[in-house]
């Protein structure tokens, strides 16, 4: 299999099967479900430590042409949204580690500051955006402004109702700046989730990931499916779509982010830049010194 094949545990590119479209509902998705994976557990960690290691080469190529004289200005931004426990940290750790750290810019957004809330949204969305080169990777995003916002009813719906528009346009803005967008919502069932909060309890190297309104936030969960039925319908773009990742089985979302970013980074047909120096001249140099 060259590096450019489809792994044959998959029947299909991935996106063919995880792009969310018109009509797709969020209560009929299998969230034990591996769609388009036709492997196991056990061939699945085979399979991810082989793509890892193509992420990491597309990466490092994306960073090195940003560096070089072509002035490539390429970036990659992969949206990671979801409740919790659906498993966003284990993509940042398992699948976006394996790249450089030098051509990373993670970034998690939490309840904005007292500054933030002084500006417009997505003022501190535009302040964390990857510069060339880069895959920038938001944890929880701007859409937050359009799930956590509308379900707890922090502003009124005069105010986030026009901001599905807004952040079309913004999307637009940076594809045409140069931006490749890899939006996951990733799904987690409630069951699933309950016994991944349970762990969090009985580990005490897990304390730390606890947060007691996680509890009341699983209460409010027909009103999140509610806002992120919206989110998916009125925000998933030709130039933006939206990818569907069923989160029960954890590493069938690491491997299926990993091929999504994978494919991403291909449709960039990059090659190694060029050197701007003369290769045999230097290597006499080195021989000389």
């Amino acid at each position: 299999m060259s590096d450019d094949e489809l792994p044959s545990l998959w029947s299909h590119e991935p996106h063919e099967h995880l792009a969310f479209s018109p009509g797709d509902k969020i209560a009929d998705i299998k969230t034990k479900s591996t769609p388009g994976f036709n492997g196991s557990k056990k061939d699945a960690k085979v399979l991810q430590e082989e793509r890892n290691i193509r992420f990491a080469e597309l990466q490092e190529m994306l960073y090195a042409n940003s560096r070089s004289d072509t002035g490539d200005t390429q970036s990659v931004l992969l949206v990671l949204q979801g409740m919790d426990t659906a498993g966003k940290g284990g993509i940042v750790k398992h699948v976006v580690g394996a790249g450089n750290p030098q051509g990373i810019r993670y970034h998690s957004f939490g309840k904005p500051t007292d500054e933030e809330l002084s500006h417009h949204y997505l003022w501190r969305i535009r302040n964390a955006l990857p510069p060339a080169g880069n895959i920038g990777v938001f944890d929880r995003s701007h859409y937050e402004d359009v799930l956590i916002v509308r379900v707890h009813n922090l502003v009124p719906p005069d105010v986030w109702k026009p901001r599905y528009d807004e952040i079309n346009a913004f999307e637009r803005e940076l594809v045409d700046s140069g931006t490749t967008l890899v939006k996951v919502a990733m799904f987690v069932s409630l069951n699933e989730q309950k016994k991944r909060l349970t762990e969090r309890l009985e580990r005490p190297d897990k304390y730390w990931k606890y947060n007691a309104g996680d509890i009341d936030e699983r209460k409010l969960w027909p009103k999140y499916q509610k806002a992120y039925q919206a989110v998916l319908d009125r925000t998933s773009t030709d130039y933006a779509p939206w990818y569907i990742i069923p989160c029960d089985k954890k590493w069938y979302a690491r491997l299926a982010i990993t091929e999504l970013l994978i494919e991403a980074l291909k449709t960039l047909n990059m090659s190694w830049p060029p050197p701007d120096f003369d290769v045999e001249a230097e290597k006499k140099r080195l021989a000389e010194a």
